[in-house]
């Protein structure tokens, strides 16, 4: 069963796909040549609008509730950058590039 927020996303007229600047179809649509791209044209506003105010859905908000209320600590370990097979010299040398506003002399 079509869940109502998919429903209405499908009453969406998503031309810029079809026939706009991500087509890949030979055909482009005729507002282009007055509004050069789809993001300045009001029907790709429109869509945009109509996707933001369309309501969340509830397992969507309980997972970034969820994420949200999880220790700031864990969040933290979650947020550091891994290094993968990059020497730590070299994440050392960025970060003293960028502690020192830019300077290259200690290279």
């Amino acid at each position: 069963m079509i869940s109502e927020q998919e429903s209405d996303l499908t009453t969406i007229d998503d031309c810029w796909n079809r026939i706009g600047v991500w087509s890949r179809e030979e055909s482009r649509c005729p507002e282009l040549e007055r509004y050069v791209h789809c993001r300045n044209c009001p029907t790709f506003a429109r869509a945009g609008r109509h996707v933001l105010e369309n309501r969340v859905a509830d397992d969507y908000m309980r997972e970034w509730a969820d994420i949200y209320a999880q220790n700031k600590q864990t969040r933290a370990i979650d947020n550091r950058i891994s290094t993968g097979d990059l020497p730590l010299r070299g994440v050392v040398c960025v970060a003293n590039v960028e502690k020192n506003s830019g300077d290259l002399s200690n290279w």
